[in-house]
């Protein structure tokens, strides 16, 4: 997940900050000053400049100018990673991945605990289940922590003419859809996905599938329209930006009470309210492993992460960590990145986010 955004930003102008919202707003800011901002819905965006003219310039995310077409289009996928609801439009889709239909994609069925070949599992200690039709599958990754799920989305576009005037031959159009993949994490994640998972973890167990749920059907997301019926309630954080130049902002003022992702020097956060009001924050560095915070306070963090052993075979490690008091780097062999700093960067979020208070309860464009 950290190494995909990584390579996103590597991929243009460098990613500095990026934060997803839990209403899937986005925000990025960029390592030349410049600054973009998804409205929730992803059908608008504001592009705004860097110093010295800050001038910002708002468009229908579809018609985005060539200018801009990369950032967009980069912005949207990295949203819909992690969306309740993808936006895809054909304007910002590859040509190469559309696949062509005429019936809607809404459900698939996944095989039951006896069929077996549709069940995968890989040397790297990853698990894989497709459907029986071949619309989704779930690949859970090697440390057990998140999984994958890969199904296929509704590309929007405008209907001609022809097919607005003749209701009965509406859904007879053609139709476009692409992959869409999105990450979960197994400490949470929506229940459509609970029947598929545990075909998975029971394969990576290499257990009897004996505990799946009964309900071997999920409901795909559906694609949100091309426009929004609710634009009046698209808000945008250029006030902060108009007063200062980019360079000068200071990017913790872009910390909201919902937050849910946030990406900064190669590390991805994902933030977890629960219901009894405390958050748990989990860190993908970039190399396969992930840490958790633990409750109630996220003083500490536990890390998974994979290793082989003398005869190739795949073993999950644990180890646990404190905020308060880490252990040096060096004893921790990990040179990529500074365990200290990600889990005690983490620990900012979960005090932020516990000193925010109640959170004002919003309306969002895309479910009025």
């Amino acid at each position: 997940m950290a190494a995909d955004l990584k390579r996103s930003a590597e991929n243009m102008c460098s990613i500095e900050l990026l934060v997803l919202y839990e209403n899937d707003g986005l925000f990025i800011k960029y390592s030349d000053g410049t600054s973009l901002e998804l409205s929730p819905c992803g059908s608008a965006f504001l592009h705004r400049q860097s110093a010295p003219s800050n001038s910002a310039m708002r468009q229908l995310t579809r018609f985005a100018v060539s200018s801009f077409r990369d950032k967009i289009t980069e912005a949207v996928r990295i949203r819909n990673m992690f969306a309740a609801r993808p936006y895809l439009c054909k304007e910002l889709t590859d040509q190469r991945e559309l696949k062509v239909g005429y019936q809607d994609v809404t459900q698939c069925c996944w095989p039951d605990q006896f069929t077996t070949d549709l069940i995968t599992r890989l040397s790297d200690g990853s698990a894989c289940v497709t459907s029986v039709d071949g619309l989704a599958s779930l690949t859970l990754m090697p440390h057990r922590q998140a999984f994958i799920v890969k199904f296929l989305a509704e590309v929007k576009y405008p209907l001609p003419q022809k097919a607005r005037n003749k209701e009965p031959d509406v859904q007879q159009h053609k139709r476009y859809f692409t992959w869409q993949e999105q990450i979960h994490s197994i400490f949470s994640y929506p229940t459509a996905w609970k029947y598929p998972l545990q075909i998975v973890l029971d394969a990576a167990n290499k257990e009897k599938l004996s505990s799946c749920p009964p309900h071997n059907v999920t409901t795909l997301s559906n694609s949100l329209p091309l426009t929004c019926s609710a634009v009046h309630l698209h808000t945008w954080k250029a006030q902060v930006l108009s007063d200062c130049s980019c360079d000068s902002v200071d990017w913790e003022s872009f910390w909201q009470p919902n937050m849910k992702v946030i990406w900064r020097d190669g590390a991805t956060y994902r933030i977890f309210r629960q219901s009894t009001g405390l958050f748990t924050v989990e860190i993908d560095p970039g190399d396969g492993s992930v840490m958790r915070s633990q409750a109630p306070r996220g003083r500490y963090f536990d890390h998974w992460f994979v290793q082989q052993n003398d005869l190739k075979d795949v073993e999950i490690q644990e180890r646990v960590y404190s905020a308060d008091k880490p252990l040096p780097d060096r004893l921790l062999q990990r040179t990529e990145y500074s365990i200290g700093r990600l889990v005690k960067q983490a620990a900012r979020y979960i005090e932020f986010l516990s000193n925010a208070g109640q959170q004002l309860e919003e309306r969002c464009c895309w479910t009025e």
